[in-house]
């Protein structure tokens, strides 16, 4: 059955005298004639062919196929005018939900954002942080951060920095590592959110991957670079953090040649929503200030 102006029309007709019970009181609602309504019952029930209400006594009470019709045709509405009521509010809304993994909003977000302000001081960010990949979908935010290839089905992705990686760990550590397989005497410290980082970098310096088998598991990257700053041992970090962040903490890298994964940091966002004005200024300034 084709979703035509007709079959809305009648189903909208249909639950207002369903909730109601009564033609003329669903055509006051309405504001059209009861004649109207009781021909636009008709022709629904001719449509789908079936009989939605039982007349009797100048009763109308809904049969089986009737209130089934109902229960679902009122939930869909519903969720209708909902995602309508949403695209109106972030349509004219100064605020935006930014979505993104926790070490990125320690070390990359958080220390630029003052220059957003600077420039934006009338919108209003919402930032939250997630750990898995699932909890990144654009029905929980305006703005998510991925990292991939920049392709994904539901929504257009602005590159913000290329996933590449360098080793880190403080200076007195440094002093101590002549090659890249030195490594293999030292503690590692992993994020389990990327547990693949160790052995790309281990392969790529020609050693064997399962030593990065070894070392301490933290939750999330952040916490793994403040190991680090410690002295706990060493770590895997995107070069962009140690350009800024973390080379304040006192964090240095022995072997400055980054290993590229072929991935990257992507700011994804819903195409229809591109040119939003404050989507499009959180856009611009990421693009500023990515390098």
């Amino acid at each position: 059955m084709r979703l035509s102006k007709s079959l809305l029309l009648g189903l909208r007709v249909f639950i207002s005298v369903a909730r109601l019970q009564s033609v003329t009181k669903a055509a006051a609602e309405l504001n059209v004639t009861a004649g109207a309504v009781s021909q636009q019952l008709r022709q629904l029930e001719h449509l789908i062919g079936t009989d939605l209400f039982h007349r009797t006594g100048g009763r109308l009470v809904l049969t089986e196929e009737g209130h089934t019709l109902s229960v679902q045709t009122e939930a869909s509405f519903h969720q209708l005018l909902r995602a309508v009521d949403d695209l109106a509010r972030r349509a004219s809304s100064n605020s935006l939900r930014v979505k993104l993994q926790p070490t990125m909003a320690i070390y990359w977000l958080l220390p630029r954002l003052t220059s957003f302000y600077a420039l934006h001081p009338q919108i209003q960010l919402d930032i939250s942080t997630f750990l898995n990949a699932g909890d990144c979908m654009l029905d929980q935010a305006d703005l998510v951060v991925r990292i991939g290839t920049g392709q994904w089905e539901d929504g257009v992705a602005d590159l913000i920095y290329p996933d590449e990686n360098v080793l880190v760990c403080t200076p007195e550590i440094a002093r101590r590592l002549h090659t890249p397989a030195d490594v293999a005497a030292e503690h590692l410290l992993h994020s389990t959110i990327r547990p693949e980082v160790w052995p790309i970098w281990l392969k790529a310096h020609g050693l064997d991957p399962e030593l990065g088998a070894r070392g301490t598991r933290f939750a999330m990257a952040a916490l793994v670079y403040q190991a680090a700053q410690k002295g706990l041992g060493v770590a895997v970090s995107q070069t962009t953090y140690l350009k800024g962040s973390l080379a304040a903490a006192g964090l240095v890298t022995p072997f400055p040649e980054p290993v590229k994964t072929g991935l990257g940091y992507y700011l994804v966002y819903e195409k229809s929503r591109a040119e939003q004005k404050p989507l499009r200024a959180f856009r611009d300034w990421i693009a500023s200030v990515r390098s």
